[in-house]
């Protein structure tokens, strides 16, 4: 398994003892040509970056719905998604509120890793209120790039990143204040990655 976390939710859901497990973290890195690519590309001021697919535990509603309160209070910030047309009800809830002229921007499906990479150039901030994750890949991509994160408190966030700011992911109004703190606190930390990719380690066990 990848995380202490993931280790203890597997052991209760099968019965297998812990002990019988070993934690190998290991993720694909973009490799350095499209992260020198990405980082030509200027952050923009107050902009808000969420990579990810739209199941209900990636909690778009939520966030949404505190992105457009904080934008009517204030009438600043972007916030950019990658949501398919796989998931219709997300798709077509963000859909209804770029109409209503709110700065939300849809990518859909990113394939290419050289926009990934440019996204995560361009975003001040990860916003990441998903409500489980096997590993929480962007919140390793986002730190390449120097991203300042926002973050569900939860074990799995922990596990990866100390973020700059914690909220609870289940109550739309901390999330609004997570914007806020972002764009309006002038000495919001930098996060730090607290894992380390041991695909080497997990190579050299497969084929021993």
């Amino acid at each position: 398994v990848q995380t202490q976390n993931k280790q203890k939710i597997f052991s209760e859901k099968t019965g297998i003892s812990s002990h019988k497990m070993m934690i190998i973290p290991f993720f694909k890195k973009l490799d350095s040509e499209t992260r020198t690519q990405g980082l030509a590309v200027r952050k923009i001021e107050n902009s808000f970056l969420y990579l990810g697919t739209g199941e209900p535990h990636k909690n778009h509603k939520r966030l949404i719905d505190a992105f457009c309160l904080f934008y009517d209070k204030y009438k600043i910030g972007v916030l950019t998604l990658s949501v398919d047309l796989e998931y219709p009800e997300i798709y077509n809830y963000i859909l209804e509120k770029t109409k209503c002229q709110y700065p939300i921007h849809n990518l859909g499906y990113i394939s290419h890793r050289k926009k990934v990479a440019e996204e995560y150039a361009k975003a001040q901030f990860l916003i990441f209120p998903s409500l489980k994750e096997s590993l929480g890949l962007p919140l390793i991509e986002s730190l390449e790039f120097k991203c300042k994160i926002l973050a569900a408190n939860y074990d799995y966030v922990k596990e990866v990143c100390i973020p700059s700011y914690e909220f609870n992911p289940l109550d739309s109004l901390e999330i609004y204040k997570a914007f806020e703190v972002a764009c309006f606190e002038k000495k919001l930390p930098e996060s730090i990655s607290c894992i380390t990719n041991e695909i080497v380690k997990l190579i050299a066990i497969i084929i021993k």
